[in-house]
């Protein structure tokens, strides 16, 4: 796997679209279906929504954090859900947003992922390092727990792959 390149957000009073075009950029090159880009869309739409008026210490909206984590797992080919809960991790505990409005709006399995990162935040870790590793793996241990019914491989779709070849079963 080679090195891996995503924008980074340069904030100066964007707009919505300008803030979610680095992500949907990457979903529309990878050739992603018309469902998936819309799911991820709907998702990117709820999460602006709801995190409407929230801002980071730097003084960015807080959208930002939430789109860029979404274009790192997209780059890696995550799938659709994935890359929705991405979008969506921060709202369960920074807004107003129900794990039940959740789940009607973007279905179980997005919920279940949200809520094992949202858990995440009721550890302590000694450095960032350590927090970072262990967002990573508890992401992993809920996109595997999601995955795992039948008929679900837990593997990117191979048509996601960026040179256009397909990923070997």
């Amino acid at each position: 796997m080679g090195i891996i390149t995503v924008p980074i957000i340069v904030v100066a009073m964007k707009t919505k679209s300008e803030i979610g075009q680095p992500l949907f950029e990457i979903v529309e090159r990878q050739g992603r279906p018309k469902e998936a880009v819309e799911l991820i869309s709907r998702a990117y739409d709820f999460a602006y929504q709801s995190h409407d008026g929230q801002m980071r210490k730097s003084e960015d909206p807080y959208i930002i954090h939430p789109v860029e984590v979404a274009c790192i797992l997209a780059e890696l080919n995550a799938d659709t859900e994935t890359i929705c809960s991405c979008l969506l991790h921060d709202v369960l505990e920074d807004c107003d947003v129900k794990p039940k409005e959740m789940e009607e709006k973007f279905g179980a399995d997005i919920r279940r992922i949200v809520e094992g990162v949202t858990k995440l935040g009721k550890f302590s870790f000694s450095s960032k390092e350590e927090r970072q590793a262990e967002n990573f793996r508890k992401l992993m241990v809920a996109m595997a727990k999601t995955c795992g019914g039948p008929g679900k491989t837990g593997r990117p779709s191979p048509q996601y792959a960026h040179d256009g070849a397909h990923a070997a079963p």
